[in-house]
């Protein structure tokens, strides 16, 4: 067992580590084109969903009353 005390975990990214990752992701080839398709894929989804009426702002606890019912 590792009696050493846990070194602590860093709740935010500060907004430096931030920028810095995604100008490193932006150089990856093809970044643009797969982000394209995935906000396409989200669009797609997000109209299935609302196909189906309007998605009610407390979605979890409709839910959950209706286990419950």
């Amino acid at each position: 067992m590792n009696d050493r005390p846990s070194e602590p975990v860093q709740e935010t990214m500060s907004d430096e580590d931030f920028a810095m990752i995604v100008q490193e992701m932006i150089k990856t080839p093809g970044y643009y084109e797969e982000r394209a398709r995935r906000i396409a894929a989200i669009n797609t989804y997000r109209d299935f969903l609302l196909s189906f009426g309007p998605i009610p702002n407390d979605l979890v606890r409709e839910i959950r009353d209706e286990e419950d019912a």
